[in-house]
């Protein structure tokens, strides 16, 4: 499964730039009950928040520039909750902490990890 696979399209295709829609256009879509965002099944949450992390990683390192401090702060916080979500891990988020620091202020960071702490026990 490659969650966020389509979120990375969407901003590579067109290098970041303007997404041109043909308003005319006719589109079908099927909804059904089973599909990934609403899974009950563990295993694929799991994978989904994995998923989560990784992608907002990667948009971070690759193309932080194209984002102001506030937007970065809000990718990192979401990605720091996913990565606590699918690893307890005290490594992980270390390594993960010195990441963010190349892309916000120490200050943002220490709230990020307070107000994860409030919300999930080590």
């Amino acid at each position: 499964m490659a969650f966020g696979s389509d979120n990375v399209a969407w901003l590579e295709f067109p290098e970041f730039g303007d997404i041109y829609s043909i308003n005319e256009s006719v589109v079908r879509i099927r909804i059904s009950p089973e599909h990934l965002s609403s899974t009950h099944d563990e295993a694929i949450r799991y994978q989904r928040r994995k998923g989560v992390y990784v992608f907002i990683k990667y948009i971070i390192k690759n193309y932080y520039y194209h984002f102001s401090t506030e937007e970065r702060e809000i990718l990192l916080k979401k990605a720091y909750r996913s990565l606590r979500y699918y690893s307890r891990s005290k490594k992980k988020a270390a390594k993960f902490v010195f990441f963010m620091m190349k892309y916000i202020r120490i200050r943002m960071i220490i709230g990020i990890l307070n107000k994860n702490r409030k919300k999930t026990s080590f």
